[in-house]
């Protein structure tokens, strides 16, 4: 039984988009160096820059670190921000404490940004360019799906599996053998040894911008099924949007 509080919707809303940052330790402070984000057929990525770049490299100083992160986000939200996406939401998976807290804090230099946050933790934020006429509100798939991205693309079967990636290799310019298995989290000794498996052909280096890239982007797509067929299940059930309700079911219903 669906509670008076929720509304039914006619029609299955997929008028979202999933979005991941991936960051690094920089002079002991965490700081985003790549964002992603799918829309169900498009995949984008930023990596962040620099003044100084040449080639691949790229080199990081305290003084064009914040300049750099900001112009990785403005990028991403001049692409986001367009009459194709007006009134989507955006959903990262935590977005509720790091991500959202950084993220606020550029788009609060970019645009109108209007956080909506409970207890500390950010519900939805909604947000326009200062230089668009379009809406987004970026949202916690956490809030609705409380469990890691790993377990639920397991549980819910989705196509694209969640691989691995060495957090703590912080060498952004890294080209090289796959890096050690103790620069990774959570991985098998057989997991690790398949992982190296698809850098064995001749002159297959392995890159961190561009194994980076792929594994966020994975993730991307791996939220996205997600919440493609939790969205399903939802409406089948109940007729109820999920992207009207920034926080979880499990609480008010029975599955």
């Amino acid at each position: 039984m669906v509670p008076k509080a929720f509304s039914k919707n006619s029609r299955l809303n997929t008028k979202f988009i999933t979005m991941d940052l991936e960051t690094i330790t920089y002079n002991n402070t965490l700081i985003p160096y790549l964002l992603c984000w799918y829309d169900g057929k498009i995949k984008k990525h930023y990596f962040i820059t620099s003044p100084a770049e040449v080639g691949d490299f790229i080199t990081l100083n305290n003084g064009n670190v914040e300049s750099s992160v900001l112009a990785m986000v403005l990028d991403a939200m001049k692409d986001i921000c367009t009459r194709k996406y007006k009134g989507y939401k955006i959903y990262l998976h935590n977005f509720s404490k790091f991500d959202g807290y950084f993220l606020i804090k550029c788009l609060n230099q970019l645009g109108v940004c209007k956080p909506i946050i409970h207890k500390g933790r950010i519900i939805s934020c909604k947000f326009k360019l200062f230089e668009s006429n379009y809406n987004v509100t970026f949202m916690d798939s956490l809030l609705i799906l409380p469990s890691s991205l790993r377990k639920l693309s397991e549980s819910f079967s989705v196509e694209t599996v969640k691989t691995h990636f060495p957090f703590h290799l912080q060498d952004i310019n890294y080209k090289g053998p796959v890096p050690d298995i103790g620069l990774f989290d959570n991985i098998s000794l057989l997991e690790y040894n398949n992982y190296k498996k698809q850098f064995i052909a001749p002159n297959k280096v392995w890159s961190f911008r561009d194994e980076s890239i792929k594994y966020c982007q994975i993730d991307c797509i791996a939220l996205y099924q997600t919440l493609v067929k939790f969205n399903q299940l939802i409406f089948n059930k109940f007729k109820l949007d999920i992207t009207k309700y920034p926080t979880s079911f499990a609480t008010r219903f029975s599955f």
